[in-house]
């Protein structure tokens, strides 16, 4: 990693955005699927089967996805999902054009364009997240908002340019998409801003005296052996070696030594540690000689040297023997470890020092502290945390994906069961399409702003956003299930008017795009604040797998309930040579589906209720104990 210019975050910036709005294809899967489906004589029960794959490559491989992005880099990932991208549409373009009923050809096409898409689409926001810290919020959703928006720019141009025209829809895709995908291998990298930080500097400077030239720390020495110690305590203990240099009592130069506080010994995101057992938390990581918590130094009585400060002298002169594990402080033998913890209890003045050098300093690191923050992969995969978010998201994503890939089989039902009304099929496809696009886009670029003012303005919870996604689920479950009357509304008193139907679903694709775009435009900072930045893309990978089963459940009760009302006699003869498939009792066709989508969602609002309590709790109860602890000092 590289500290960054202005010029080169600008461009990782817009690289981000562009590649975002080219991964944008899945939710263009609503617009061309009646057709393809009619075209490659495929009946609407597989369409499920459909809606699957791409989940399958969306999210279950996200997570391969995610690795790529931690161990290797974005640029790598956009190549992969330029590649995925073009060969996905390929294969779409040619079933099409030959009229090939190949249900698993079109499926394995489908896994490619959301594997294609999430190789891009996390590898611009992980840029973003990891780019920008104090702005996480707002640079993340710019990406978020532009990667839901692409759907209403695709079908608005395609509806426009093509005129309907599926098959140069799919030449379009495959070219132009893989193109804007593949500008992230050139811009997308990952920076780090590097800071002599009071907190990971240790200034040594040399003082050469008459009675043996001993060094000196600068400055206030009682005090800053103390902040020097607080310091060293929370490096990893390889950071001996840096230090390795402090063993002599002379030296020639006044040199600042940077110890980074972003890599431990147990530090998952390592990348000598990726892909190693120790990556997932499994296997044991040596404690210190005093039963530090991880974020602190580890100690191994094996290694040549050993982070401990010295105390008879303002060195860090410090040595472990190999051979008898005696520890040697400033030119003596200890031999035991109680002794090493009463010098530095001396030290600090505190016996309880260590649990003071690894708590928050300030309010505001109390009140951002998170209990699972650069924790092990298994531990955060298995903690209470974790799980709670993973049922939340895969919840509302199950049921967005659902209404984003099934609304043009909506729109079919709602024109069969009024047939008096003579629209174009095509058209209101289009426009539930843009309008869902349109309304994500606002709902993922305002939850990051708006995240953000909730923690810094507030000091309140990113997850109230998430919460009012569920109840705009909740509510839209119910409202689209009502009966449609004939009646419609007429524009401007000219007598032209909107049928009542299509309002309903139009409305309906508004609160389910806003709720969609609110879920993922929070939880990208979410899970940055709650998991760290270094894994982000592996755990936001595991994270959206939760889709993977719950898409094709919604997305299979849909399916079924569709074929169910058609099969058993619950549309009248159509007459005039039109044939049976299509259910036409309006919402009627999908009341069940859209039941327990409502129940889900509200279940995942009660839940998200029960994680900002007991976060708020926990939160009240550390400012207490931070307040009473510096209060008696």
């Amino acid at each position: 990693m590289v500290s960054p210019n202005k010029q080169q975050l600008i461009a990782c910036f817009i690289g981000s955005n562009l590649v975002s709005l080219g991964a944008g294809t899945p939710y263009l899967y609503s617009f061309y699927a009646p057709q393809l489906l009619s075209r490659c004589h495929i009946p609407i029960s597989q369409s499920s089967t459909l809606s699957f794959a791409m989940t399958l490559g969306s999210s279950a491989m996200g997570f391969l996805v995610g690795l790529v992005i931690d161990k290797v880099g974005p640029q790598l990932s956009c190549f992969l999902g330029t590649l995925s991208t073009f060969v996905a549409y390929y294969i779409l373009y040619y079933c099409y054009k030959n009229a090939l009923s190949q249900l698993y050809l079109i499926s394995f096409a489908l896994v490619l364009v959301g594997y294609g898409s999430v190789c891009g689409f996390y590898a611009a926001v992980k840029c973003c997240a990891t780019n920008f810290p104090k702005h996480r919020g707002t640079a993340a959703a710019m990406p978020v908002a532009l990667y839901a928006l692409a759907g209403m720019l695709y079908s608005s141009f395609c509806k426009w340019y093509f005129d309907g025209n599926i098959l140069n829809v799919f030449q379009f895709l495959m070219l132009g998409c893989s193109l804007m995908i593949f500008v992230g291998c050139f811009t997308l990298k990952i920076y780090e801003n590097e800071k002599l930080a009071p907190t990971n500097t240790i200034q040594c400077q040399e003082n050469r005296s008459n009675d043996g030239g001993a060094r000196a720390l600068s400055g206030n020495q009682g005090k800053n052996r103390s902040s020097v110690y607080e310091a060293l305590v929370q490096q990893p203990a390889s950071s001996a070696n840096i230090l390795s240099s402090s063993s002599s009592t002379t030296s020639k130069s006044t040199e600042p030594i940077l110890i980074k506080s972003d890599r431990s010994e147990s530090a998952i995101w390592s990348k000598e540690l990726v892909g190693s057992l120790a990556f997932w938390g499994w296997g044991k990581v040596r404690d210190s000689p005093l039963s530090t918590p991880r974020s602190s130094f580890s100690f191994d009585p094996q290694q040549p040297t050993a982070l401990l400060p010295s105390v008879e002298h303002n060195t860090f002169n410090v040595a472990g023997s190999a051979n008898s594990g005696s520890i040697h402080i400033g030119g003596q033998e200890g031999n035991s470890l109680l002794e090493v913890q009463q010098q530095q209890t001396e030290l600090n003045g505190n016996a309880n020092h260590i649990s003071v050098v690894t708590s928050p300093k300030t309010i505001q690191e109390v009140h951002d502290h998170s209990s699972t923050r650069d924790l092990p992969l298994f531990q955060i995969l298995k903690s209470s945390k974790f799980i709670c978010y993973y049922i939340i998201l895969a919840t509302l994503h199950g049921i967005g994906q659902m209404y984003i890939y099934s609304v043009g089989f909506i729109v079919a039902t709602q024109l069969a069961s009024h047939p008096d009304y003579n629209l174009n099929q095509e058209s209101i496809q289009s426009l539930q399409v843009s309008i869902i696009a349109l309304s994500s886009f606002l709902g993922r670029l305002c939850a990051g702003p708006l995240s953000d003012m909730l923690v810094k303005k507030f000091r309140a919870q990113r997850k109230w956003c998430i919460f009012l996604a569920c109840m705009l689920t909740a509510w839209t479950s119910i409202y689209i299930t009502h009966d449609n009357s004939m009646v419609h509304v007429d524009v401007g008193g000219s007598g032209m008017g909107t049928p009542e139907f299509v309002s309903r679903v139009s409305i309906s694709s508004v609160l389910f795009g806003l709720a969609f775009g609110f879920t993922f435009g929070t939880y990208p900072a979410t899970f940055a604040d709650a998991f760290g930045t270094k894994g982000f893309s592996t755990i936001w990978g595991l994270a959206t797998t939760g889709g993977l089963f719950t898409v094709k459940i919604f997305s299979s009760l849909f399916a079924n309930d569709l074929d169910y009302n058609a099969r058993l006699g619950a549309n009248p003869d159509p007459g005039n040579g039109a044939t049976n498939d299509v259910c036409r009792i309006g919402g009627g066709c999908y009341a069940h589906t859209f039941r327990i989508t409502c129940i889900a969602s509200f279940s995942a609002g009660l839940l998200t209720l029960i994680m900002i309590w007991t976060k708020f709790r926990i939160r009240l109860a550390k400012l207490r104990r931070f307040r009473e602890r510096h209060s008696s000092v």
